[in-house]
């Protein structure tokens, strides 16, 4: 590691001790120097962090699961909570919906990387032991997230692509789905969540 990525390193971690209201304005480089006002900048919640504050409080949930096309989905209900972590820059949620060995569990963690501009997902579930990934942008038209994956299986030996999305309905209803992208362009809204503030 080079001594100006060593001192960057050191400074970003440092920023996180900031006030989250401000940050310093970002100032260009010069020959190949980091910007450390760039590197501080990134480093501090912004408004897109405000936006999935939005979400924090508890939620009764209704889960819709598409078993197979051209047959009513499999409805569960359940309860999630959301939480801003790290000083407002991660929302953490852990919902539960169904009941017995059908019962599902997830953890999903959303956050937005200030250095690419884009939204970033990590999810887990009680129906395996692995976890998926996702990135990117928010479309004001339609105040949804959309963040595109995919993941890999050595045991199915398939690689699945898919969406998703959070869309911002109003303060106390919000709409999250997991669209797989098929090939021949087909598009299967696998997962559907309606969020109610309790």
């Amino acid at each position: 590691m080079t001594k100006s990525a060593w001192i960057a390193a050191v400074l970003a971690t440092a920023a996180s001790l900031l006030p989250t209201t401000s940050a310093p304005p970002a100032t260009g480089s010069q020959d190949g120097d980091v910007d450390m006002n760039a590197v501080l900048a990134a480093a501090v919640p912004g408004e897109e962090h405000e936006r999935l504050s939005s979400l924090v409080g508890d939620w009764d949930i209704e889960m819709r699961v598409a078993i197979e096309p051209g047959r009513p989905p499999s409805v569960m209900t359940g309860r999630a909570k959301n939480t801003m972590e790290l000083g407002g820059r991660f929302l953490r949620t852990e919902a539960r919906a169904g009941e017995g060995a059908a019962a599902a569990e997830t953890l999903v963690i959303v956050g937005f990387d200030r250095r690419y501009e884009r939204y970033t997902y990590v999810g887990f579930e009680s129906y395996g032991t692995h976890y998926i990934t996702a990135e990117g942008s928010y479309d004001d038209a339609t105040r949804t997230i959309t963040m595109a994956g995919e993941n890999s299986d050595p045991l199915l030996q398939i690689t699945s692509r898919y969406d998703m999305l959070i869309r911002f309905i109003d303060e106390n209803e919000y709409e999250t789905a997991v669209v797989f992208k098929e090939p021949g362009g087909v598009r299967t809204r696998l997962v559907e969540v309606t969020y109610r503030r309790r």
